[in-house]
């Protein structure tokens, strides 16, 4: 049998034979008969690349390939990753952003653009990322032409990950000599928000000078804009908790023989029984445009010489805008604005939950939110590869990237209105579209109040507020490697390098004095000038008394009434406030490390085998600044520490058969802690009794853990994989909240925090930190299938099917109520791994003949945690397991030209987070719609 290949874009063509995998052609003899030729392109075309290189590989990696010169599988990045064993996809704003690998969230993955190590930072509904997990939503796919997921390490691996290192490579003109371009035009509609947006790619590159100098240039630009309609309860009280129902103190409340229908007064003051904390209807507006240029030049000035030099450049802006109608009397403390007098009229309570109430005296809050932010990235990264001989080779890297985030505008607006009465609120026929009756016009703008004063109020006012945030991320990396290899023998290749890597995470934060110190409304404007209509719920399928309008305050208006972005008077922005620092802080860190590796390509047993075995050292130093407060009293602190880590790692590859490969890899692996943890600042607080220190902890360990994977893969036919692996990681230490009362002054704070306090260095506080604590083993197993089914009749050998299943398990011990002694029943509890679905599957069914592919594609993954433990005695919060369903068509006419259409989350799966994995209480029931996209690309 003969193979041979043919780059044209990313074509493959493959000679095989239908029991043989390619990489037999050069052990079959040259007298064996000819075989019929067969092309591969397309999508199956860099199905075949992808399955050949991760067949090549020591270890077990998992590589996407795209299918032409910018042209990627997917719209998003982490949608294209989610197709691969054991990867999973968060989603956020109806787009990927972050992934886990292996039950291991983004925090535990370390992401690298063109071999450099790289961090970005963006905002969405679960907040603005100060992790390190990476933010895939802020480039177009375009841009980039293979994803590589390394799920062993070898020694020559830059540490950082726990789950896996995944490689982001962007075109280079030497993948493809002599000259390539194309351009493809797209339009996007999105059901829900009936929006049309444009996307545009462009890629020019061109070798010269006999194919030893290239330039490569692409672009991509894109917008969308969504909405999404979400049921939200943000999170469930106590019936207790902010001064409960029916305060036996408080006349105004329902108390003494007014016990309301369906409820008794016992469980009105119980501690078991919870209430949604706010229960609402929300629509948010989201809009996002991202513009990415990549350029590559590459040159061989020589034999064995090559140069490459690689600059990426990405913006992505976004803009949120919140339209909320809340009940906040029912999270409020105060007597006179809040949970303890309202009236409750009837209620009704299942197990645990009180899941209809009738309520008077509630006070209400509509609401405008606006989150306008940017992202700019940039890198550059130089490479010099040198052969020196058949036997020596080395390689230089040096480059840089940043990140910078920027929130201009996180402003918020309210108007308010006090004591209403006749409000409903009603689950029990559904959770996730509830009834709610708020007992007036919400659309009529007399019904409600902007201040400053509070109408009837004589005490300290919580009324409207006008809410100012901007802040900024930034993340900085310079990185140098250098790498050499010689040939020891045959058998055994000899690697070593050093990496020097600084990376600086900096977080940014202003706020006004006081938000609630609002300027008065000047003579003749009423709230009916400050506020707009707003409806929606198209579809969402809530009940017929549930309103879906009310009036919410106009931006426009404040800023033409009050100049609310003047930077002057109550509206000036500082960052000497309390609720501004606790977002300032900084990590600087300094990585130092080197290693030493064997490759070997031998025979074991007879059989062939190769793999790696090698050592790596790595040297932290870290810096961490952050301020330490009390009212006004604010010392600045910074911690400096170092450690050191030893990295073994192996990866071994037999060959069982020609068609088989049996694979063994153990490693030691660590991640640095969350960037948030590790800020030795933190709030003091002094309100008569209680006193209490909440801060971060710089002396945190890294999380640690011992991996070992097993599998099999057997290549039983021409682009075929089926494969069973095994993985354990025995994670070492974890990262848990400890609370503990002890003496001021042991804490590690200037004692000249407290100045002013009327408390003493020696009195006793409950401090709150992250400490690091048990981690537990994590198991899991992967099945991955791979095939085209060519043996089937006619025209159904042209279809093909992928399909992947993960399962994984772990044990972690958290402390979910540190409030209790250590060994006390309660006080830790074992769950899952924080962003670990047990259950995790992939499936694509795809056609493809003469120009014309197709393929559809299914996503599920399993519940997954994540924050523990939960608020108010709640074991965990979680998001409920989903499935998202993707299609394509395309068809190319003749060479050169191509149309497309696809449609994104077909089945309009709705995002559903909750609490308490017991009860399973409603959080955020939202849908963000179903996305059609039809394109046309001209290429040469």
């Amino acid at each position: 049998m003969a193979a041979r290949k043919v780059w044209a874009g990313v074509a493959v063509l493959v000679s095989v034979s239908a029991a043989a995998a390619p990489q037999q052609a050069d052990k079959t003899s040259a007298a064996a008969p000819p075989v019929e030729e067969v092309v591969v392109t397309g999508y199956r075309g860099s199905l075949a690349l992808a399955l050949e290189e991760k067949r090549e590989q020591s270890g077990v990696v998992d590589v996407i390939k795209a299918e032409d010169v910018a042209k990627f599988p997917d719209a998003n990045l982490a949608e294209s990753l989610q197709r691969l064993p054991g990867v999973v996809v968060a989603r956020d704003g109806g787009e990927g952003r972050s992934i886990s690998v292996r039950g291991l969230g983004p925090d535990y993955t370390r992401v690298r653009l063109n071999g450099l190590e790289a961090q970005t930072t963006s905002n969405g509904f679960e907040g603005i990322n100060r992790s390190r997990g990476f933010d895939f939503n802020v480039f177009a796919s375009e841009l980039f032409n293979s994803l590589t997921v390394r799920k062993t390490p070898s020694a020559e691996t830059e540490e950082g990950s726990l789950g896996a290192t995944v490689d982001l490579q962007t075109a280079r003109p030497f993948d493809n000599a002599g000259t390539q371009f194309a351009f493809s035009s797209k339009v996007s509609y999105n059901d829900l928000s009936e929006k049309t947006d444009p996307r545009f790619a462009l890629l020019a590159s061109d070798t010269f000078f006999d194919d030893t100098f290239g330039v490569l240039v692409s672009a991509a630009y894109s917008k969308s804009r969504k909405i999404s309609q979400a049921s939200h309860n943000l999170n469930w009280d106590r019936m207790t908790e902010n001064g409960g129902w029916c305060d036996p103190a408080n006349p105004a409340g329902v108390c003494f023989g007014q016990y309301p229908v369906g409820i008794s007064y016992e469980q009105l003051r119980s501690t078991s029984i919870y209430h949604p904390r706010i229960p609402r209807l929300a629509q948010f507006a989201v809009e996002n445009e991202r513009l990415g240029i990549t350029s590559a030049i590459q040159w061989k000035p020589r034999a064995g010489t090559e140069v490459s030099l690689d600059l990426l450049y990405s913006r992505h802006e976004g803009l949120r805008q919140e339209n909320l109608l809340t009940p906040i009397g029912l999270f409020r403390a105060q007597s006179q604005q809040g949970k303890p007098e309202t009236i409750v009229r009837e209620a009704e309570v299942r197990g645990n939950d009180l899941v209809y109430a009738v309520l008077d005296n509630v006070d209400l809050r509509a609401e405008n939110s606006i989150f306008d932010f940017n992202t700019v990235f940039k890198q550059a990264g130089l490479t010099v590869k040198q052969e020196f001989n058949d036997r020596w080779r080395a390689q230089l890297q040096l480059g840089g990237s940043d990140s910078d985030f920027d929130e201009p505008r996180e402003t918020t607006l309210q108007v308010d209105r006090l004591n209403t009465d006749g409000f409903v609120y009603d689950f029990r026929d559904s959770q996730t579209r509830p009834r709610i009756v708020w007992g007036f016009d919400t659309t009529d703008p007399n019904n409600y109040y902007y201040g400053p004063a509070v109408p009837g109020f004589t005490g300290g006012s919580t009324g409207p507020e006008i809410r100012l945030r901007p802040q900024g991320v930034e993340n900085t990396f310079r990185q140098g490697a250098l790498s050499v290899e010689f040939d020891l023998s045959q058998v055994w290749t000899l690697k070593s390098g050093l990496n020097v890597r600084k990376y600086t995470f900096d977080s940014d934060s202003r706020r006004m004095a006081n938000e609630r110190n609002i300027p008065a409304l000047p003579a003749g404007v009423t709230v009916a000038d400050l506020v707009h209509r707003f409806s929606g719920f198209e579809g969402f399928g809530v009940p017929a008394e549930t309103a879906t309008a009310w009036v919410v305050p106009d931006e426009q208006a404040y800023i033409d009434i009050f100049d609310i972005y003047g930077n002057t008077g109550v509206f000036a922005l500082r960052r000497d406030v309390a609720s501004a620092r606790s977002n300032i802080y900084s990590v600087d860190e300094k990585d130092t490390a080197a290693y030493i590796q064997g490759d070997f390509n031998t025979e074991v047993f007879g059989l062939p085998t190769r793999g790696d075995i090698g050592v790596r050292f790595v040297r932290t130093d870290q810096d961490a600044v952050g301020f330490a407060e009390a009212g006004v009293n604010t010392q600045l602190l910074q911690v400096s520490r170092s450690y050191d880590d030893w990295l073994p790692a192996a990866n071994v590859a037999f060959e069982l058969r020609d068609d088989v490969l049996f694979r063994l890899a153990a490693s030691r692996v660590m991640t640095r802690p969350p960037l948030a943890q590790l800020t030795p600042g933190g709030a003091v607080n002094v309100a008569g009794g209680t006193r209490t220190v909440n801060q971060g902890n710089p002396n945190l360990d890294p999380i640690e853990a011992d991996a070992f994977d097993v599998g099999v893969e057997w290549y039983f036919a021409p682009e075929s994989v089926v494969s069973l692996g095994f993985f354990y990681k025995d994670v070492k230490t974890y990262i848990a909240t400890l609370r503990t009362t002890q003496p001021f002054n042991t804490l590690g704070i200037p004692e000249a925090v407290l100045a002013g306090t009327g408390v003493t260095p020696s009195d006793d506080f409950i401090f709150s930190r992250p400490v690091n604590s048990d981690g537990g083993p994590l198991r899991g197993l992967e099945f991955n299938l791979q095939m085209p089914l060519s043996f089937l009749p006619g025209w159904l050998q042209n279809f093909g099917v992928l399909g992947n299943y993960t399962h994984v398990s772990s044990d972690i011990t958290y402390i979910v109520n540190p409030a209790l002694p250590e060994g006390a029943p309660g006080r830790t509890a074992v769950l899952p791994l924080i962003n670990l679905s047990k259950e995790s599957a992939n499936a694509t069914l795809y056609y493809s003949v003469a120009g014309f592919e197709a393929r559809v594609s299914a996503a599920y993954r399993d519940d997954y945690l994540r924050i523990v433990p939960g608020l108010n005695g709640q074991d965990a919060d979680a998001t409920k397991g989903s499935v998202y369903v993707d299609a394509s068509l395309s068809y190319s006419f003749g060479d050169h030209y191509q149309i497309s259409l696809e449609g994104q989350n077909l089945g309009d799966t709705y995002e559903h987070l909750y609490n308490d994995t017991r009860a399973e209480r409603n959080e955020y029931y939202r849908n963000f719609g179903r996305q059609y996209t039809a394109g046309f690309r001209y290429s040469f």
